[in-house]
This record gives structure tokens, sequence and C-alpha cells, in this order.
């Protein structure tokens, strides 16, 4: 049923009995209905909020790679047609240009 045995359906009635005025038993389990009811419709909305989100993600990181791989083979063309117009020595410096700056925001800081 909601995952739960026979066992345990018959604890959960016992318990009713005990706690609970037999004429009152069915106004409970009316009200405990509803909630379950609510409580399921929240979950499939949380989830079908989730699969549209991740949908989504999904879509950007296409059009993401997509963009990227295109920018890179336009270079590449542009690299190949063209070698004299880029100063491969100042792409090469470049990683320890970013390590000194990044060095020098972290004294600035302190």
């Amino acid at each position: 049923m909601f995952g739960i045995s026979i066992n345990e359906l018959i604890v959960i009635m016992l318990l009713m009995v005990i706690f609970i005025k037999p004429k009152d038993i069915p106004s409970v389990v009316n009200f405990l209905a509803k909630i379950i009811k609510k409580v399921q419709e929240f979950v499939f909305e949380i989830r079908r909020q989730i699969n549209s989100i991740s949908s989504d993600i999904d879509e950007t990181k296409d059009m993401v790679e997509e963009n990227f791989h295109d920018k890179i083979e336009k270079l590449r063309l542009q690299i190949q047609q063209e070698p004299e117009f880029f100063d491969f020595d100042e792409v090469k410096k470049t990683p320890k240009l970013i390590e000194k700056k990044k060095l020098s925001n972290k004294k600035a800081q302190k």
C-alpha cells in the first residue's frame, strides 16, 4: 500500500483504537488521508521541478560545449592561417602572470 506491511497496519489500527475514540477514527483516517495526498502532490511537484531544472542544465551545458568547440575550432583555423599574429611566448607566460597576480592580491588583503 504505502510501503506499510500488514503487521505494521495492524499495529497502527490497534494504537488508533487505544488512543482515539472509536467515533473519531473515521475523521482521523480522513484527515491522515488528506495529509498523505498533499505530501504526495508536494513530492510529485518537487520531482517535476527537479527534472525540469536538470533538463535546462543539460541544454545549457550542450550549448556551452558546442559554442566552446566552435570557438576553439575557429581559433585553431585562424592560428593555422596567420601564425605570425600570435605571440606564443606571451601565452606561455600567462599562467605565471596569473599566479603573481593572485599572490599580490593575497598580500594586499592582509
